[in-house]
């Protein structure tokens, strides 16, 4: 359960820092009039998630846990949805670029609320090494001194485990790997 409440405060951190910079926006006089009033509700929407990561942990049943709640789950849909509407200078399709990075997890994962996720993916055992040692916080070089291999190979097989889990980051993939029962929460 610790995993996922650090996934939970490391993704909240990120929203944070992304929050923090685009409140700076909003004051920008370069910033297309038009795009200040949809960054104050993005911002909005995400203070809200970024307060529901911070206080929300579901109960652990002892099957494979949830690691976002079904309100989260929405949030961040929400969100993903208004970064495809975001659109007018080079600056919002930046906000919207970096949103999608932030909140890149699989359509079926985040609409998978009431039941259990299950990424059609065929994980070599390789993949599935280095995929246990996500919640490490390894970086690739330590991954590959564990694991006997290049950092180039390690590199090489988070790409792919990004690829096959439809993720944009090391979080996502945790996420995505937990409710998918790839790795264990604790």
């Amino acid at each position: 359960m610790n995993l996922i409440k650090k996934l939970h405060d490391e993704l909240s951190d990120q929203l944070r820092e992304f929050s923090f910079r685009l409140e700076s926006l909003v004051g920008d006089e370069e910033l297309d009039k038009q795009v200040r009033p949809k960054i104050r509700e993005l911002l909005v929407v995400l203070d809200t998630l970024i307060e529901q990561l911070r206080k929300e942990l579901l109960p652990f049943d002892g099957k494979t846990p949830t690691v976002f709640s079904i309100e989260i789950r929405q949030l961040i849909s929400n969100l993903i949805d208004f970064a495809k509407e975001l659109q007018g200078s080079e600056r919002s399709k930046e906000i919207a670029g970096e949103l999608k990075e932030l909140l890149s997890l699989p359509k079926n994962f985040l609409e998978s609320s009431k039941t259990k996720f299950k990424p059609e993916v065929a994980l070599t055992t390789r993949e599935r090494d280095v995929l246990k040692l996500l919640p490490q916080g390894l970086t690739a070089k330590e991954m590959a001194l564990s694991l006997f291999l290049t950092e180039a190979t390690i590199k090489s097989h988070l790409a792919s485990l990004y690829r096959k889990l439809e993720v944009g980051n090391r979080v996502q993939a945790i996420a995505v790997a937990i409710e998918a029962g790839l790795i264990k929460s604790k």
